[in-house]
């Protein structure tokens, strides 16, 4: 910017000395009036288009930055999830009151199932689950909380079904729902 002010203070100048020349007969030739504007325009050209390619790639790189330090928070928020729904899933595995709450309840005794039920409910709630399915081994549902879904895909209750019969606690992936979208 003050090189085009030196710039345009230099014409101006010029054309004084031009005209007081031109008044005592002796002429300026026209390119010479201009020929600092010709050798200085690609010169602050090149340095406003360096200027605003460096702030482009500035730019560009701090919103990368940005945009990684985001990602990386987003991770750890999902494998802290992650974990918290794995060990979730041991307690319920390992716990031995649910599993005779379960055989017995199987076995005809309603009470047995009634507190299964209230303690699986109770669970959910605290622990950040929408809802809870309990499922027998071949995969078919013997019992879910209000918001659970009237059946589960046949994805999901596969899988339950193998880890029923494995006995081992599987992850399957995120929850798809009964239209198979996560």
């Amino acid at each position: 910017m003050a090189v085009t002010a030196v710039l345009l203070y230099l014409l101006l100048r010029t054309q004084e000395r031009g005209r007081a020349s031109s008044d005592t007969g002796v002429a300026q030739h026209p390119v010479r009036r201009w020929l600092p504007f010709l050798v200085l325009f690609p010169v602050i050209l090149a340095l406003t288009a360096s200027a605003a390619l460096h702030t482009y790639g500035y730019e560009r790189d701090l919103q990368v930055t940005n945009l990684l330090a985001a990602v990386s928070i987003r991770q750890r928020e999902l494998e802290g999830w992650l974990w918290e729904r794995q060990k979730d899933a041991r307690l319920i595995h390992t716990s031995s009151y649910l599993g005779e709450a379960y055989r017995s309840w199987r076995q005809g005794d309603a009470e047995a199932g009634r507190r299964l039920q209230e303690w699986l409910s109770q669970f959910i709630s605290p622990h950040g689950f929408h809802a809870i399915s309990l499922i027998d081994p071949q995969g078919q549902t013997l019992w879910a909380s209000p918001e659970a879904p009237p059946r589960l895909i046949r994805y999901v209750s596969s899988h339950a079904a193998l880890a029923g019969i494995e006995g081992r606690v599987y992850r399957i992936g995120p929850y798809l729902g009964l239209r198979v979208t996560p």
